[in-house]
Parts: structure tokens; C-alpha cells; sequence
């Protein structure tokens, strides 16, 4: 039965193969009639087809891996998700070359970040922020049309990544560099950013024990008009501001920031759970 396939699949490979030299003499013999023009359009037909089956066949790949890996993602299952999101990222490096592969970078250096694997993560991590502050975050359009927001989730990546090799200095500037950005985006505002790029850069200045510069920001962010889809954001800023303030014997007014930010996760899971576009 095996013998019998074998022969099978040699005959369909060698009329494919004398498919394709009919192509090319037949428009060898046309070269000499047609214009140059019409003779490669013809022979360009032939490709066609089998690029479209190609890019539906990876398109199908990736619906794949990405359901697998939503699953591994959840359960934080990091060690079976890396293999996933290596031959994401490699379907995505032939596919795209814009904001799609960034999204593919981020992913697997977000896992190998969360596995210990420090170089390889940040060197995806520097990439992807290549793409989105050169080629433009703004999906197949030519120019850089980025905000800082588009580039939190490498800088911020990058700069967990600096703080676990123990480069606090390097880490303050990533961290920076998305405060500094999504601040002046959103003055004005209701903020969507701004909390957690406040709480990354103040955990890094904890880190250094600069609490009192700490301290100042995460108390000008506890005034802040935060847009609903901030209230997980802003309660985890207020709930680190009560930490700092109880520290300090601040025991009362700690308690007044933790209240509010229970209010804020309960709305904000409420509004979840309506499912409504808030």
C-alpha cells in the first residue's frame, strides 16, 4: 500500500513538472508574437494561484497557534507557550512587516521575559520598537504615525527587562520615556495611560529608594480624571500609594485611597461583565 502511494505522489510530481515546462515553452514560442507586456502577464498568472493558497494556508496556521496560545497564556503555562510563539513569530516574519510582526515581537519577548530569558527578550523587544517608531504603528501606512502609547508595551518591557539584570538606570529611562510621552498626550484628557506608566516609573524609583519622588507622583496621579478603561490601572496606583503612606504612619489617608480603589475594580468588573462598550 505505501509502495503504491509513493508511485502515486512521483507521478503527480512529475505532471506538475511537465506542466510547468509547457508554460515556459509556450511562452518562449508566444515571445516571438505577443508584446513583451501581454507574454508576462501570462507566465505572472501562473504563480498566482498557488501565492493565495499559500497565504491562506499560514493565515489558517496562525488562527491555530493563536487559539492554542490564548489558552497557555491564561493558565500562564510560559514554558509550553514558547514554542508557540516562535512559530508564530516566524509565520508573521513572512507575512508582515508593520505593526502585525511588532504585535508577533512583543508576544514571544513578553514569555521569554516571564521565563528568565533576558537578552533574547529584549533584543525582540528593541525591534519591535524599530518597527513602530520607524515603519509607523499605524498599520500599512508608510510613514511613523505612532503616540508614546503605541510603544508602552516595549518600553515598559524593556524596562522590566533592565530592572531584573539589575540596570536600575537604564530601566528609569524606558519608564520615563512612556511617562513623559503619555503625559503630555493625554493632558487634558481622561486618562488611559497615564496610571500605569505612573506606577512603572514609580516602582523603578522605589526600586532606588527615591520614595519621596515616588510618592509626589503617584499622589498628582491619584487626582487624575481616568477614563473607565483605566479603573484596574488607577486602583493598582492608589493601592501602591496606600502602601507608601502606611509606611509612613499615614495609616488614615492610606485607608481613604484603598477604599477608592475597591471602588474602582468593582465598577470596572461590573462594566465588564454588562459587556457594554463603555
Amino acid at each position: 500500500m505505501k509502495e503504491e502511494q509513493r508511485s502515486k505522489l512521483k507521478q503527480r510530481k512529475l505532471r506538475s513538472i511537465a506542466s510547468l515546462s509547457l508554460i515556459v515553452s509556450l511562452a518562449t514560442e508566444l515571445a516571438t508574437t505577443l508584446p513583451g507586456g501581454l507574454v508576462c502577464s501570462l507566465i505572472a498568472c501562473a504563480p498566482a494561484h498557488s501565492d493565495d493558497m499559500n497565504k491562506q494556508n499560514l493565515d489558517s496556521q496562525l488562527a491555530d497557534l493563536e487559539k492554542r496560545a490564548r489558552s497557555l497564556k491564561q493558565e500562564k503555562n510560559y514554558k509550553a507557550l514558547e514554542p508557540l510563539a516562535r512559530q508564530r513569530l516566524s509565520l508573521f516574519r513572512r507575512l508582515y512587516n508593520d505593526g502585525n510582526l511588532a504585535f508577533a515581537l512583543d508576544e514571544l519577548a513578553d514569555t521569554l521575559l516571564a521565563l528568565g530569558k533576558l537578552d533574547e527578550a529584549e533584543a525582540l523587544y528593541q525591534e519591535s520598537l524599530k518597527i513602530n517608531k520607524e515603519v509607523s504603528h499605524v498599520w500599512g501606512k508608510p510613514v511613523p504615525n505612532y503616540q508614546t502609547r503605541d510603544l508602552a508595551r516595549q518600553l515598559t518591557g524593556l524596562g522590566h527587562v533592565a530592572m531584573k539584570k539589575g540596570d536600575f538606570k537604564t530601566a528609569e529611562g524606558y519608564f520615563r520615556e512612556y511617562f513623559d510621552g503619555v503625559k503630555k498626550e493625554e493632558r487634558g484628557l481622561r486618562a488611559i495611560h497615564t496610571p500605569q506608566a505612573t506606577l512603572e516609573l514609580a516602582e523603578c524609583l522605589l526600586a532606588q529608594q527615591k520614595d519621596s519622588e515616588a510618592v509626589s507622583l503617584l499622589k498628582e496621579a491619584s487626582q487624575l480624571n481616568v477614563n473607565a478603561h483605566a479603573f484596574f490601572s488607577q486602583a493598582a496606583l492608589l493601592n501602591k500609594l496606600a502602601d507608601q503612606l502606611e509606611k509612613s504612619g499615614e495609616k488614615s489617608q492610606a485607608a481613604q485611597y484603598r477604599a477608592i480603589a475597591s471602588s474602582l475594580k468593582r465598577n470596572q468588573e461590573q462594566m465588564n461583565k454588562s459587556g457594554l462598550d463603555y
